[in-house]
C-alpha cells in the first residue's frame, strides 16, 4: 500500500459510513413499500462494501 492507501481508505470508510447512516435515516422517516426495498438494498450493498474494503485494507497491511 502506499502511504496515501490508508487515509483513502479511511475516508472510503467514512463516507460509506455517512451513506449509511442517511440511508437507515430515509428508512425510518418512512418509505413506500417500493422505495423500502430499493432502500434496504442499498443498506445491504454499503454494509457488504464497508466489510470487503475494511477486510482487503487490513490484507494489504
Amino acid at each position: 500500500m502506499t502511504d496515501e492507501a490508508p487515509a483513502a481508505l479511511r475516508d472510503c470508510l467514512s463516507r460509506l459510513d455517512t451513506l449509511g447512516n442517511e440511508t437507515a435515516q430515509a428508512i425510518d422517516a418512512g418509505l413506500s413499500p417500493e422505495d423500502y426495498a430499493k432502500a434496504q438494498s442499498i443498506l445491504t450493498a454499503i454494509t457488504a462494501s464497508k466489510h470487503i474494503l475494511a477486510t482487503q485494507g487490513h490484507k494489504e497491511r
